[in-house]
C-alpha cells in the first residue's frame, strides 16, 4: 500500500464526517420543529445567520463573522471568523477559516487556509490546503490534521495524527504521535510522551532538543512516494472526489439559499411549469457563453471581460445544480410529507442536501447518468435566468413545487 492511502483515508473520513454531521443537524432541526423554532437575522449583504432554540447557530455567506454565544456553530462561506469565546462546538468550512483565538470544546474545520488558536478542551479535526495551529494553543484531547502544508505549535492532551505534503511540529504531546508527510520537521523543545510513528521520504533524524519518551518507528512503505494505482486507491480517490463534491455543493447551496431563497424557489416552479422553455434557454446559454468567451479572448483587450464572463458562467452553472437539487428535494418532500407549501430555511436546506446527494449518485451511472445530470443542470440554469429576468409560472401554483 502506498503512502497515498493514509491521507486519502484521513481526508475521506473527515469529509464523510462533516457530511454526516451536517446532515444529522439539518434533519434534526427539520424533523423536530418543537425544539428548533428559527430566528433569522440578516447580518449583512454577504452573510445570513439562523439560530435555533436548541443552541444551534447556522451561518452562510461570502464573509461570515460569528460573535454570538452558541452550543454549536455551523458556518460555511468564503471567509469565516469566530470571535465569540462562548461556543461549545465549531464546525466550519470555507475558503479561509480563522479560528485564531477561540475557547471551545471541539473544532471540525475544512478550508483552503485554516488558522486555529486558543483553548480547545476536547478534540481538533482539520483539513485544508494550509493548516496553522498557532503557538500557545492547548488541545485537551486528540488532534487529527490533513493538509498540503501543516504547521502545528501547541500542547496536545491526547494522541496527535497528521498527514500532509510538509509537516512542522512544535509543542508537547501527551500521547502517541503519528506523522505522515513528504517532509517532517520537529522543532527543538518538542516533547512526545508516547511513541513516535512516522512515514516520510527520508529517514527522520531526531534533532537536539526534541524528546521522545517512547519508541521511534518508521512505518512500512516508506521507500516510494509514487502514486499507487491499485483498485483500492482508485476507489478511494473516486469516493473522496464524490464526497468532496457533495460537501462543496452543500456549502455553495447554503450560501445561495440564504441569499437567493425566493429566486431559487421561483426557478424551481419554472422548471415544473415551463421545463422546455427552461431547457431551451439553458442550452442556448451553454452554447453562447463559450463562444462569447472565445471571441473576447481572441481580441486580447477583451481578455479581462472574457475571464469575467467565464467566471459568471461557472457561477450560473453552480446555481443550475442548486435549482435542480432544490427541485428534486421539494418533489421528494411532497411525496414523503404530502406538503407543497414552502418550509422553513433548515428544512429547505435539508431537502436540498438530499437532492444534491441524489444528483451526485445519478452521475455514477455510465453515460445515462451524466446525460441526466447535464440536462438537469442546464434546465436549472435556464430556469434561474428566467427567474432573475422576472419570468413567472402560471398563477395559482404552490410556492414550493
Amino acid at each position: 500500500m502506498s503512502k497515498l492511502a493514509s491521507p486519502l483515508r484521513a481526508l475521506t473520513a473527515l469529509i464523510l464526517g462533516i457530511t454526516v454531521f451536517t446532515a444529522a443537524f439539518v434533519f434534526t432541526a427539520s424533523l423536530a420543529p418543537a425544539h428548533s423554532a428559527l430566528a433569522a437575522d440578516v447580518d449583512g449583504a454577504s452573510s445570513r445567520h439562523f439560530a435555533t432554540r436548541s443552541g444551534l447557530h447556522f451561518y452562510a455567506g461570502d464573509e461570515v463573522t460569528v460573535t454570538a454565544p452558541a452550543d454549536t456553530v455551523f458556518a460555511a462561506g468564503g471567509s469565516i471568523a469566530v470571535e465569540s469565546k462562548d461556543v461549545a462546538e465549531i464546525i466550519a468550512a470555507g475558503g479561509e477559516v480563522n479560528l485564531a483565538d477561540v475557547v471551545t470544546n471541539r473544532i471540525i474545520a475544512a478550508g483552503g487556509d485554516v488558522t486555529i488558536g486558543g483553548a480547545i478542551t476536547k478534540s481538533l479535526i482539520a483539513a485544508g490546503g494550509e493548516i496553522t495551529v498557532r503557538p500557545g494553543s492547548k488541545i485537551g484531547g486528540d488532534v487529527i490534521l490533513a493538509g498540503g502544508e501543516v504547521n502545528f505549535d501547541g500542547d496536545v492532551g491526547g494522541d496527535f495524527i497528521a498527514s500532509g505534503g510538509s509537516l512542522t511540529v512544535s509543542g508537547r504531546i501527551a500521547g502517541d504521535a503519528t506523522l505522515r508527510a513528504g517532509e517532517i520537521v520537529l522543532r527543538p523543545g518538542t516533547k512526545i510522551a508516547g511513541n513516535l510513528n512516522y512515514r516520510s521520504e527520508d529517514e527522520l533524524t531526531i534533532p537536539e532538543g526534541v524528546t521522545v519518551a517512547g519508541t521511534v518507528t518508521r512505518l512500512a512503505g516508506d521507500d516510494s512516494w509514487e502514486m499507487d494505482f491499485s483498485i483500492g486507491n482508485i476507489v478511494a480517490g473516486i469516493l473522496l472526489a464524490l464526497l468532496a463534491g457533495i460537501v462543496a455543493l452543500f456549502i455553495f447551496s447554503s450560501a445561495v439559499l440564504a441569499l437567493f431563497s425566493r429566486q431559487i424557489d421561483q426557478a424551481s416552479r419554472i422548471v415544473s411549469e415551463q421545463p422546455l422553455q427552461s431547457l431551451g434557454l439553458g442550452v442556448l446559454l451553454v452554447i453562447a457563453l463559450p463562444v462569447t468567451v472565445l471571441i473576447l479572448m481572441i481580441t486580447i483587450v477583451g481578455i479581462p471581460l472574457g475571464l469575467f464572463t467565464l467566471a459568471v458562467g461557472g457561477i450560473l452553472g453552480g446555481l443550475g445544480i442548486v435549482v435542480a437539487a432544490y427541485w428534486i428535494g421539494m418533489k421528494l418532500r411532497r411525496v414523503a410529507a404530502g406538503d407543497g407549501t414552502k418550509p422553513r430555511f433548515l428544512v429547505l436546506l435539508g431537502w436540498t442536501l438530499l437532492g444534491l446527494v441524489l444528483f451526485c449518485l445519478v452521475g455514477l451511472m455510465p453515460i445515462v447518468g451524466n446525460l441526466a445530470q447535464f440536462f438537469a443542470l442546464v434546465t436549472g440554469f435556464g430556469a434561474f435566468v428566467l427567474a432573475m429576468l422576472g419570468g413567472n409560472p402560471p398563477r395559482g401554483q404552490e410556492s414550493a413545487v
